[in-house]
């Protein structure tokens, strides 16, 4: 493909970049960047292929969660191991409710950067640049936090690697694990007599497997990594190749976000000329056109290349949207990959400018997407959630019983509203129960 290299991109429409003050510092530390080594193998991004050819083939089904926004002060220990455990702890239910073999996908290691709405904040008539995230700027509303810094890619840079390795340092351990021991199930789950009755039956399979031998292969699904790759030049850094294919080697699925999916965007480019799998979110500004021009940009060069599509409508406009996306990917053959996310179209900002989202909007979403798929002989493959370990405050609703007044008891997001632990077991319980009725029945 002698049309596109690293930086080709430069030549198309180029959207949400921070303006860097200095831009010699800029071309050194990129070329700093890339003399680093990788911090993924090819060998990982194509083991993740041929589980994705499974996922397509109905053996799998996908669960992509994680943070909004990673903060650099997220690499901890204590942090790491508590979100893959999370993000495990869900496979697992997935798993079980579903019968199906889980590919967790992880929004970690390098969701640092973040695309924004408007170019500058301002509070008490002061102006500063938007935080882009920490891969960009810092969140304090100072001139000095909110000036784009170069360097923080660096930084941004050594904690991914820091994290990875912590991660598959601890894969041994999670083969060994009981991740839905008593302890680790929030109360107001294991009491609910629903959601309960799906963790005690979870509970009781998974020591039957445990006991002939088998845990490992139910209660330890490889974790892959993905972020939105949004900060090209960071990107472009860590991009290599590999016996003629390129690859992102910053993580192993790199997607692009709403606000920079259109047909001739630089993000489109990019993503372009990669050997890697690649995530496209789509919403309602995504017309049917531009689906199909994007589609067939992704996949000229790369004709078996797959593409996981994540729809992100609102449970109040997933039924103007997506049956028309879903018509015009069937009638073109393209084969990709369908994702729920029910996040970002039900997000809500209250009288403190506050952004919120609701359990029930969420799942409502969930299961209007579910029978749009199943009515128009479509599949969905699996979720994409934004979670958080801790017990945030949020989200309001569901079983965690958050409301509008306890927003402000542990509001600790950087950009956008993430479910607690209890409220995403039961979104996937919810979920499962759902897709399972649905999907299993059709056969």
């Amino acid at each position: 493909m002698s049309d596109w290299h690293p930086l080709s991109w430069q030549d198309y429409d180029l959207q949400q970049q921070p303006d860097y003050p200095d831009q010699a510092v800029l071309a050194k530390v990129c070329h700093e960047l890339s003399g680093l080594p990788p911090l993924v193998t090819p060998a990982e991004v194509e083991a993740l292929k041929q589980k994705l050819l499974e996922v397509q083939r109905g053996q799998r089904l996908i669960l992509h969660a994680g943070d909004c926004s990673e903060a650099f002060s997220d690499c901890t220990a204590d942090r790491i191991r508590r979100k893959v455990w999370l993000l495990n702890q869900l496979a697992v239910l997935l798993g079980h409710q579903t019968q199906k073999s889980v590919l967790t996908i992880g929004r970690i290691a390098g969701q640092y950067a973040k695309p924004r709405s408007a170019v500058t904040e301002t509070r008490n008539n002061v102006s500063l640049p938007a935080f882009r995230g920490e891969l960009v700027n810092a969140p304090e509303f100072t001139e000095a936090a909110r000036t784009p810094d170069p360097h923080r890619m660096v930084r941004g840079y050594g904690l991914a690697s820091l994290t990875l390795n912590y991660i598959r340092a601890l894969s041994d351990d999670l083969v060994q694990a009981d991740l839905l021991n008593d302890e680790s199930i929030p109360l107001e789950v294991k009491h609910h007599p629903t959601l309960g009755k799906h963790i005690r039956q979870a509970q009781q399979s998974l020591r039957w497997v445990s006991e002939l031998g088998a845990q490992k292969i139910v209660q330890s699904p490889s974790l892959y990594t993905s972020h939105e790759a949004l900060l090209l030049r960071y990107e472009s850094a860590l991009t290599r190749q590999i016996n003629g294919q390129w690859y992102c080697l910053s993580t192993h699925l790199p997607w692009v976000g709403m606000r920079t999916a259109t047909p001739q965007s630089a993000h489109i480019e990019y993503l372009r000329g990669l050997a890697n799998p690649v995530a496209i979110k789509v919403g309602p500004r995504m017309s049917p056109d531009w689906l199909v021009k994007i589609l067939e940009r992704l996949t000229h060069h790369h004709p078996n290349r797959t593409v996981i599509l994540i729809h992100r409508f609102g449970a109040k406009k997933i039924t103007q949207y997506l049956p028309k996306l879903l018509d015009v990917t069937e009638q073109h053959d393209f084969p990709v990959i369908w994702l729920c996310d029910p996040m970002h179209g039900n997000t809500q900002t209250d009288v403190h400018h506050r952004k919120y989202r609701n359990v029930a909007d969420i799942v409502r979403e969930i299961e209007r997407a579910i029978q749009i798929h199943a009515d128009r002989g479509s599949r969905l493959h699996g979720l994409h959630l934004e979670t958080s370990a801790d017990n945030v405050t949020e989200c309001i609703g569901g079983v965690s019983g958050i409301r509008h007044a306890d927003l402000n008891k542990n509001y600790t997001t950087q950009v956008d509203p993430r479910l607690t632990p209890a409220q995403a077991m039961e979104v996937i319980i919810r979920f499962a129960e759902r897709w399972q009725q649905t999907f299993e029945r059709q056969g």
